[in-house]
């Protein structure tokens, strides 16, 4: 909820991911007022990978057959992402990949997995890269210019130099 761009730091990266997809949701367990919100479907804090298995869950009941994910502390990811993700064919889960690695919170995944990953999350599975991978998941690669397209925001100088790239930007 810091303040970005004409907005917040989730009204940017909604805004940038709403030009990408027919729909977008948020999950969160806390009310989020103008938004689609869809809390974890599991107690506990669970991490990341429940809030995909909230995405699948609600793709699933929606008529999607995938959900495309982000992390909302992540500005800058690509205007061309949801297509390059898509252009991958054959698996079931694609991640993004820069020079710096791979980023699991940022993929398009296939909503019949839900099962698997409820599976997995009971199973005591936590980490998006192990689930994703023992899955089949495969990589796009992205580059990384001046900034990795995915830097997210975890401290305040992360976020110093977020406003700072976004003010170099506009």
């Amino acid at each position: 909820m810091l303040p970005f761009g004409r907005g917040t730091l989730l009204d940017h990266c909604f805004d940038r991911l709403s030009q990408q997809c027919d729909s977008v949701i948020v999950n969160s367990n806390v009310e989020r007022h103008g938004y689609t919100v869809v809390p974890d479907p599991m107690a506990g804090a669970l991490g990341p990978l429940v809030g995909i298995l909230a995405g699948m869950e609600w793709g699933k009941a929606n008529g999607h057959t995938h959900i495309v994910t982000i992390a909302a502390d992540t500005p800058f990811f690509p205007t061309d992402y949801v297509s390059r993700l898509c252009a991958a064919q054959g698996a079931r889960i694609v991640l993004s990949e820069t020079t710096n690695g791979c980023h699991p919170t940022f993929g398009i995944w296939d909503v019949t997995l839900a099962l698997d990953l409820r599976d997995a999350l009971d199973g005591g599975v936590r980490k998006i890269r192990d689930w994703a991978f023992s899955m089949g998941a495969t990589t796009v690669a992205f580059e990384t210019a001046s900034v990795d397209p995915f830097f997210n925001i975890n401290t305040p100088d992360d976020y110093h130099r977020a406003l700072e790239i976004y003010a170099g930007q506009s």
